[in-house]
């Protein structure tokens, strides 16, 4: 089931899901006001800027799931995602990955691929 990220509620398995990683938690005030999460598999953000910009962020998946389960529920956070930055208005949302497979589930939820330069992938999706 998908949920809205609460800071107090899913802190740690945030941290949880980082820490396998080697990264180190990320505090309540650099992620942005709104993220979803699906407990078991994955969790992504959405920063919303001034002028209808929107920009998807943090994909973070639990190192436990099967490669099935991320890619489900990525593609799930990512269309929520999407359809918050539509609701409050972005006109434009971007997202930039280094992983390809984390390309290919953005654009199963809705983005185009607008290219790569070799290290980063950019998708996006307008009016």
């Amino acid at each position: 089931m998908i949920e809205q990220f609460a800071f107090t509620k899913h802190s740690g398995l945030l941290e949880a899901w980082l820490k396998p990683r080697g990264l180190t938690m990320i505090s309540e005030e650099q992620l942005p006001a709104f993220g979803l999460v699906i407990p078991t598999a994955a969790m992504a953000f959405v920063y919303m800027q001034d002028g209808g910009l929107a920009l998807i962020d943090r994909l973070v998946t639990n190192p436990m799931s099967s490669p099935g389960e991320k890619e489900t529920a990525s593609v799930h956070v990512f269309e929520g995602l999407i359809a918050h930055a539509r609701l409050n208005g972005a006109k434009q949302i971007i997202a930039f990955s280094q992983r390809p497979s984390t390309s290919s589930w953005l654009s199963l939820a809705g983005l185009t691929k607008h290219g790569s330069d070799g290290a980063f992938f950019y998708l996006a999706a307008g009016e």
